[in-house]
């Protein structure tokens, strides 16, 4: 599990393999910041942040400042406002707040489709404590 957001964590979250560089070309041909840009799909206590960034590991140390729970990019695409915007287009029936979205199945299904593997068990692992921490509250409260 990561402790909290390095390079080497944001490394593991970029997946260049022709598949995903499709997927990017595919939904969005015209974003004309896919080369200096990522757009970072960010997991927090079965919440997905959908965000873009030119300077990702500071914005996710940034980020991170102010999630309670432990958070973790799961997955990065090319892509600059464009590609964000679309994103948030295809998952707005999850959309909670701002950038954030709740894991619903169609996102979780995409980021698992996409995602490279020691970002799904980081995510899996998290899930787990969050369901855990989700029935101890409700415990709690009677």
């Amino acid at each position: 599990m990561f402790s909290n957001i390095s390079d080497q964590s944001v490394r593991v979250a970029v997946n260049d393999t022709e598949t995903l560089a499709s997927f990017c070309a595919e939904t969005v041909p015209s974003d004309p910041d896919a080369a200096t840009h990522q757009v970072y799909f960010l997991y927090c206590a079965g919440f997905i942040k959908i965000g873009v960034s030119k300077g990702l590991i500071r914005r996710l140390k940034d980020i991170q400042i102010g999630t309670p729970f432990p958070s973790q990019a799961v997955m990065l695409i090319r892509g600059g406002r464009i590609t964000e915007q679309y994103m948030h287009f295809l998952y707005n029936e999850y959309h909670h707040r701002g950038e954030w979205f709740v894991l619903g199945p169609r996102l979780r299904a995409m980021i698992v489709a996409q995602a490279p593997p020691e970002c799904l068990e980081w995510l899996a692992e998290e899930e787990a404590v969050h369901r855990a921490w989700i029935k101890e509250q409700a415990a709690a409260l009677g």
